[in-house]
Formats: structure tokens, sequence, C-alpha cells
């Protein structure tokens, strides 16, 4: 369970027990301040925080930075940890999401919550292992990230111009990166829906939103969709979007 319990542009003024903390700094050089050392955050910054480390902010609320508290997330980081996402931009989009809803309580918010930690989590871990993974697995994960929009591209055929054999690089990738390639493709297109279902001035059919996110079918987006999140796309937006004033 990857679960947000706290997500706003403000510090939380006592951190909600046994939660692993995550600022998000967007603009700005906000401080934290800890037990036994002080940390300078920068525009890019990620920095995870354990349980029972105690930070106190300077200027945290000043800056566009959000802080998120998670229950149970499978991090993994025993220690306080400053990552640089590459794709940083999409994981402070999740947060915000994920501050909207915590601030707008409806009996779909803890499922979203949820589904935000989820993700959220993947993008941190996925920083986190990058510089880990062999040279081969981080040149398959670099052309499923860079081709996963494009619903033509064809996997299976990539891995096979490679010179090892399929069975292997299926394997070495699964050890290295938790899942096999074809299992990070569809996580990485179904991180890149919700984000696009999150976008709230955004004006796209499902069909379209399929098709940006590398899926040739809308109803085959919307059944791996459900499946993983647990609703389907068009309930998750309608039950999203904030209403409007002139409804």
């Amino acid at each position: 369970m990857n679960e947000i319990v706290y997500a706003s542009a403000e510090w939380p003024a006592e951190a909600p027990k046994d939660s692993w903390l995550l600022a998000l700094c967007r603009e700005g050089s906000p401080l934290l301040v800890t037990d036994n050392a002080a940390l300078r955050l920068h525009p890019g910054d990620a920095v995870i925080l354990p349980p029972g480390l105690h930070a106190v902010p300077e200027d945290f609320a000043a800056s566009d930075a959000l802080c998120l508290a998670l229950h149970n997330p499978s991090l993994p980081t025993q220690a306080l940890t400053v990552l640089r996402p590459q794709f940083f931009d999409l994981l402070y989009a999740a947060a915000q999401a994920a501050a909207f809803h915590f601030a707008t309580p409806s009996y779909t918010r803890s499922g979203l919550l949820g589904a935000y930690g989820s993700v959220i989590v993947g993008y941190i871990y996925s920083a986190r292992e990058e510089q880990k993974h062999s040279a081969i697995v981080r040149e398959i994960a670099s052309q499923i990230h860079t081709h996963c929009a494009d619903s033509a591209f064809e996997l299976d055929a990539f891995l096979r111009t490679l010179p090892f054999s399929y069975d292997y690089l299926r394997k070495l990738f699964q050890s290295e990166v938790g899942l096999t390639p074809h299992q990070y493709l569809m996580d990485l297109r179904l991180q890149n829906a919700v984000y696009l279902l999150s976008q709230l001035d955004a004006d796209r059919s499902m069909a379209e939103i399929a098709r940006l996110c590398g899926f040739r079918e809308p109803l085959y987006f919307s059944r791996v969709f459900k499946k993983k999140y647990g609703v389907s796309p068009s309930f998750y937006t309608a039950h999203q979007l904030p209403t409007s004033p002139d409804a």
C-alpha cells in the first residue's frame, strides 16, 4: 500500500505517525533542518525523509514546493535521500493532483490517493534504481521511455535486435527492475495516462488519451487501466475533476 496521508504546499505541523515524507521543489530554495544536518533544496530536487526523522523547513511555503506523507511506501532507501529525477515534471504533476484530492474530500478520495501514491513511488523507485542497472538494461529502459507513446513500437522486435538472447534479456531486465520489459512498458503508459487524466484544464477524448499513451485500441486501454487502478478512465476523470462553479 502506498497511501498518501498528507499532500500540501504547506509543511505539516506534525508528520503523520510512521509516515515517509517526500519534499518536491520546483522553484525556490527552501531549507530543511534535520536533527543533524541542514539541507538546501534546489529546483528539481526530490527529498525522501524516513519515518522518525524530524525536519523543520525554512521558506518552504514561499517556494513552489510540495510535501507529501505516505504510509507503508516501498521506497528503496532507509535514510534521508536526495534525488533529481529526469522526469521531475511528471512526478510534480502527480503530487499536485494528489494535493488537490487531499484537499477535496469525496468518497473516491482514498482510492485516488492510493493510485497517486503508487505512481509517485514508482517514479521515485525508478530514479533511485536507475544508476544501479547494467548498461543493457539501461538501454532497454531508455528505448521504452523514448517510444512508450508510440503505438507502433514493437518491443519484441527491438529486443531481438540486441546481441543477447530474448529470454536472457527478459530475465535480466526483470531481475534488475522487478518487472519484465513488457510490464515496464505497460506501467509507464498507464502512469502517463494518469498524468493526462489529471490535467484539469484538458479537453481530450478517451480515444485521444489512449493514442497519446501508446494504446492502439481505446477499449483495451480502458480494460488495462481498470485492472491496474480499479476504476475506468472515464470514471477516474469524472470523479477527479473539480466541480464547476457554474454547474
